[in-house]
């Protein structure tokens, strides 16, 4: 499955490590690291994964898809398009061979085309919501079970069946992150993901012109030691505009007294509407039925990504885990009700719950 991608801290941490590695082999990577920057797309993640015996398997970011398990009739729209998708494994195969020489691409491992479905009805309040139909945005190619360079594969593409290329349509960008002093880099990486979200370059090439997410960055080609960064997830980072941010936890106070309070606080700091609404996108992706079962995987699936996410945070500010759980639950819960039109009785009246509107 495709990697959920961390922040810019978790970069800087695992290259320290990388660092302390590498001079155990007397090698010594550089304090300052090349990164490549790409647009962050609002969509619902796809992937296409090709085999050499030519089976095609679809997948979402959580799991397997297919017609009757689809998620926004991605699998629907991909099906008919068989001998397209293989002639781009083709290619895939083609362009590796080229720099790494025949015979190089092993057939035990799939070509895996990972992407973003984008488009209409998938996402609200962003440019590529104004796109006439959906389209598939190869964000990032898997060969020999790693992942490659996207600068280099930006050719994979068939636009004429909607399958389109992100690099191919936005460019990239090049910067230099020094792990030891980030500030300068922070501030950079700020200003592009603001005008990212400003206006969205993917949707501009399609004359729209509106909202968009962030920037995703990753480790480039370390000269000292050979090692391409970008093919190990853990170089990976995100940044978001605030608007679809999920937390602003950065900007909390550490120095807070009571445990509760500050998990509470925390809480309600992580829980923006864009996270509460992909956890309703979960619950459709997996379809999961039954309003209990409904609100249960949607609080657990809520717990889960804030934790994951902030791990740092929660334990940089001492956030005690049981209380931001609990914390999490009641903001989630009322948030969910108010979504499906659940009204709790009282004396004056007849009141319940609706039919669940959110499936």
């Amino acid at each position: 499955m495709f990697p959920k991608i961390n922040f810019s801290a978790g970069f800087i941490v695992a290259y320290k490590k990388y660092q302390k590695d590498q001079r155990r082999f007397n090698k010594k990577p550089p304090n300052e690291v090349k990164l490549v920057g790409t647009v962050k797309l609002h969509g619902t993640h796809a992937d296409i994964v090709v085999y050499s015996n030519d089976q095609i398997l679809f997948q979402s970011r959580n799991r397997a898809l297919d017609l009757e398990h689809d998620n926004h009739d991605f699998v629907k729209t991909m099906t008919p398009h068989k001998k397209q998708i293989l002639s781009l494994r083709d290619q895939c195969i083609a362009k590796y061979e080229d720099i790494k020489g025949k015979g190089s691409v092993k057939s035990q491992y799939p070509i895996i085309i990972a992407g973003e479905w984008v488009g209409p009805k998938i996402q609200k309040g962003v440019a590529l919501a104004q796109l006439e139909k959906n389209k598939f945005v190869v964000i990032s190619i898997s060969i020999n079970n790693s992942w490659v360079p996207d600068q280099t594969f930006f050719t994979i593409s068939n636009e004429n069946v909607g399958i389109y290329n992100l690099i191919a349509r936005t460019g990239y960008w090049m910067e230099t992150l020094d792990v030891t002093k980030p500030a300068a880099f922070k501030e950079t990486m700020k200003k592009l993901t603001l005008q990212v979200e400003k206006e969205c370059p993917f949707a501009k090439t399609f004359g729209i012109i509106g909202t968009g997410e962030g920037m995703v960055w990753k480790g480039d080609l370390v000269a000292e030691t050979r090692h391409i960064l970008g093919a190990d997830p853990k170089f990976w980072f995100k940044d978001k505009g605030e608007d679809h941010r999920n937390t602003t936890t950065e900007d909390l106070s550490a120095r807070k007294a009571e445990l509760k309070a500050n998990a509470r606080k925390f809480a309600e700091t992580a829980l923006k509407e864009s996270r509460l609404e992909q956890g309703l996108d979960y619950l459709r992706e997996m379809q999961v039925n039954g309003m209990l079962d409904r609100h249960t995987q949607f609080v657990k699936w809520l717990c889960e990504d804030v934790i994951t996410e902030e791990r740092r945070m929660i334990k940089k500010m001492t956030i005690d885990i049981n209380l931001l759980r609990k914390a999490i639950d009641a903001i989630g819960t009322e948030w969910y009700m108010k979504q499906i039109g659940f009204r709790s009785l009282d004396l004056g009246g007849s009141g319940g719950a609706s039919e669940d509107r959110s499936s």
